[in-house]
């Protein structure tokens, strides 16, 4: 599941950086699908990040555990 997760977010930033250099380039006037795409990549790289941040956290706690 992690990895699925991984793999919808590297999606969502590349779908962002695409419209991204469609629109610098003059390609599209919509600043609509711009923004949306933006958002959708920064949620799901915030969301990512947090789930990174829980699973380094358990781990410490985990490596804090006496034998």
């Amino acid at each position: 599941k992690a990895v699925q997760n991984l793999n919808t977010t590297n999606a969502y930033l590349s779908d962002a950086e695409n419209e991204k250099i469609k629109w610098a380039l003059g390609e599209t006037e919509n600043t609509h699908d711009l923004t949306n795409a933006l958002q959708k990549a920064s949620t799901a790289l915030s969301y990512t990040v947090a789930v990174r941040d829980k699973f380094l956290e358990a781990y410490k706690e985990i490596m804090q555990i006496q034998i």
